[in-house]
């Protein structure tokens, strides 16, 4: 978390290739869904070099980085949510086929 000086809440910092990351790509790869892949890795390469930069920003006291961080931290929740769905979809309709 970060809270700079004269803020009264501080922004979390999510950590590109974590957990929001290895989930997906685990359900992503057996289901075969090669652009999910794809979308999912390019994502967080542009994550781990962007939010390092918007972070340093926001404690040099920059607001407007602040904002891009709260905003990228609801993105990519949503982001994870959906790529969840996407792929116990693409688990659902496998499974279905086989039988």
């Amino acid at each position: 978390m970060i809270k700079p000086k004269g803020y009264n809440h501080s922004y979390d910092f999510i950590i590109p290739f974590g957990v929001f990351f290895w989930v997906p790509f685990s359900i992503f790869i057996p289901v075969r869904n090669k652009d999910a892949i794809i979308f999912l890795c390019l994502y967080h390469l542009f994550l781990s070099i962007v939010l390092p930069l918007l972070a340093f920003m926001f404690i040099r006291q920059v607001q407007w980085a602040g904002i891009l961080l709260s905003l990228n931290n609801t993105l990519f929740h949503i982001l994870f949510l959906i790529a969840l769905f996407i792929g116990l979809k693409g688990i659902v309709e496998d499974w279905t086929r086989g039988r």
